[in-house]
């Protein structure tokens, strides 16, 4: 494991992304040094963003409304 900047900062921000052909052992998350891994997911997350204000989920049953009211 890496120490100084990605010690930390790769678990919360970085997505853990490791070239095992180059890097068998998983020592360099390459998530924390390269944006690719981050592009590729915000595109994911924005498509799914666009497609909720198009397609609201519908909401979550309530369990505890026993009057049947909204």
């Amino acid at each position: 494991m890496l120490g100084g900047l990605y010690a930390d900062i790769s678990r919360m921000s970085f997505p853990k992304v490791y070239n095992i052909e180059m890097d068998p052992h998983e020592d360099l998350n390459v998530g924390g040094i390269n944006f690719f891994p981050v592009q590729e997911a915000l595109k994911s997350v924005s498509q799914y963003l666009e497609s909720v204000k198009k397609y609201p989920n519908p909401p979550a049953i309530n369990f505890t409304n026993f009057g049947g009211g909204g």
